[in-house]
């Protein structure tokens, strides 16, 4: 199932989205990128027990524009990927 992202709370420095089609995999990754970053103030989530598919995660920064924070992040996880692939293919 393809992730389906709601803006929830937008600002300079927080914003709060909704994930849905995602879980704890793909959210602690995003987190600890998010914690690697000077600019994070706080990066977060929580579970809705009601239904497992769906997330609610906030980032917090500290001059950082909150929502380029987290696109920059998901950039940084997906050079990450394709690092660990071709370092896989590699493998003989």
């Amino acid at each position: 199932m393809p992730m389906n992202i709601e803006i929830l709370e937008k600002s300079q420095k927080r914003v709060k989205l909704k994930l849905i089609g995602e879980d704890n995999t793909f959210c602690n990754l995003l987190r600890e990128t998010l914690w690697s970053d000077s600019e994070t103030e706080f990066a977060g989530y929580t579970t809705n027990p009601a239904n497992a598919d769906e997330v609610i995660f906030i980032l917090e920064t500290k001059n950082e524009n909150a929502l380029d924070a987290v696109k920059k992040a998901i950039s940084n996880i997906k050079k990450s990927i394709i690092t660990i692939e071709t370092s896989f293919k590699n493998l003989k």
